[in-house]
């Protein structure tokens, strides 16, 4: 799956989030978090795990193929 990284910005900013705030309410490490973010393509229980984090769905937070 393919991250919207625009549309996660925009609801980190919504949410007044960092990097680091979004990573523990995850459960992941900042480094974890910064290296799904960097990849081309993610693996869909990962990005579940962000967008929990962030109370939306997770069409939400990917773009289509």
């Amino acid at each position: 799956m393919k991250l919207d990284r625009y549309r996660l910005d925009v609801l980190m900013g919504e949410r007044s989030l960092t990097l680091g705030d979004l990573a523990k309410a995850a459960g992941m490490t900042r480094q974890n978090l910064t290296t799904t973010l960097s990849r081309d393509e993610s693996q869909p229980k990962t990005l579940a795990r962000i967008s929990k984090a962030l109370g939306v769905s997770l069409a939400e937070i990917t773009r289509p193929d």
